[in-house]
């Protein structure tokens, strides 16, 4: 008779995803105000909003995608808890939704 009597469970300890969020949470706020810094501090009407590089717009987008990603698997997985799972995550969510947020007001405006 092959009963297991003792049933353990193997608490999760990796943290791969908290960190890879953290990680691209960061890079994408560096483009984020890179992105703000070539904007020049005075603009003319004549000339207009200078348009960004779109290869830094892309890396952008696409972080923060990665980002938005690992932060949903860090927390699918349920690694535990720490200051860099959740600043990663709420990082991430901001960065989005600012985006989120611009493109909007571009549209409207």
């Amino acid at each position: 008779m092959d009963e297991i009597i003792d049933d353990i469970t193997v608490k999760n300890t990796r943290k791969t995803y908290s960190k890879l969020s953290l990680i691209s949470a960061i890079v994408a706020f560096c483009l984020f105000l890179w992105i703000f810094l070539l904007v020049p501090s005075t603009i003319k009407a004549k000339d207009g909003v200078p348009v960004p590089p779109f290869l830094l717009v892309t890396c952008l987008q696409g972080f923060c995608f990665l980002g938005m990603m690992m932060t949903v698997l860090s927390f699918i997985t349920k690694e535990p808890n720490s200051w860099y799972k959740w600043m990663g995550g709420i990082t991430n969510v901001l960065i989005f939704s600012l985006i989120v947020g611009l493109v909007i007001f571009a549209k409207v405006v």
